[in-house]
């Protein structure tokens, strides 16, 4: 089902490898930008991918630019990434089922066996079920019921905000955090193995992810150029200018949010990576 729907769209956009769609963005932006603007970005070297734009857009207009980037991604399908610490049972699972959104009561039973071996659990666990409820239906710092999380770029996950390969769940981290400090956290990282896994899905529904909170339009009447939109612009036109950038130095964290169980067939891949 999953190959089904890669082979019903125009192109896979996995934003780390630029080679792959840097090629098509030039056919979708051709229209819009002079023939010029490869030897402008060069010639003004700019030091950063907001110089970049900046200067593209200096050139050639903004909105149309915007305008051309959101129809090529939606007429895609983006790769995107989560990841967790997962025990073969649970890669089955997802593997079956998809991602489901967090349901806090639900964490009880494996949080349980995550801290239970710390030799401060029985002074402790009395108080799980209130934390549990804390950082749930009560929202201590932020709302976490109900959503799946995924990112961008795989070098983000992997090289920076790579705690969750680490440690799990961040609902998890938390909980441990409040019960037990660093070494409930500390356990977290005998759960199960590092695991990557990788989506393939419809860049429309990637564009709502995005933007969980205000809307494409919402953006851009504020005058600022929406999620991802942003990072392919500006990936494109840094590389135009400098031949050997790679967006995976950035380890860009590009967040998407879906509040709906992510379906198996958006799973391309499983990829253990070990303790």
């Amino acid at each position: 089902m999953g190959n089904d729907l890669l082979s019903n769209m125009a192109l896979t956009i996995d934003y780390d490898d630029i080679t792959t769609w840097a090629p098509e963005f030039t056919t979708a932006l051709q229209p819009y930008i002079p023939k010029f603007i490869k030897t402008t970005l060069r010639s003004a070297i700019p030091e950063c991918l907001e110089d970049a734009m900046d200067i593209l857009f200096r050139v050639a207009d903004r909105e149309e630019i915007i305008d051309a980037t959101i129809k090529w991604i939606s007429a895609g399908t983006i790769v995107a990434y989560h990841g967790s610490r997962l025990t073969l049972a649970d890669r089955v699972s997802v593997q079956r089922e998809g991602l489901r959104p967090l349901t806090a009561s639900d964490r009880h039973k494996i949080i349980i066996e995550k801290l239970s071996p710390h030799t401060r659990w029985n002074e402790v666990s009395h108080r799980l079920d209130s934390i549990i409820d804390s950082f749930g239906p009560r929202m201590k710092i932020g709302r976490r019921e109900g959503q799946v999380h995924a990112t961008l770029s795989k070098s983000g996950l992997m090289n920076s905000f790579n705690h969750y390969l680490s440690y799990g769940s961040e609902f998890d981290q938390r909980v441990a955090i409040e019960l037990l400090g660093i070494e409930g956290k500390e356990l977290l990282s005998l759960y199960g193995e590092r695991t990557l896994i990788q989506l393939v899905f419809p860049g429309n529904v990637a564009l709502q992810a995005v933007h969980p909170h205000f809307s494409i339009d919402d953006l851009r009447d504020r005058g600022d150029i929406p999620n991802m939109v942003s990072q392919f612009i500006g990936a494109w036109s840094y590389r135009l200018a400098h031949d050997d950038f790679d967006p995976t130095d950035l380890m860009e964290d590009c967040g998407m949010i879906f509040y709906s169980q992510v379906p198996s067939c958006w799973i391309a891949d499983i990829e253990v990576l070990g303790v």
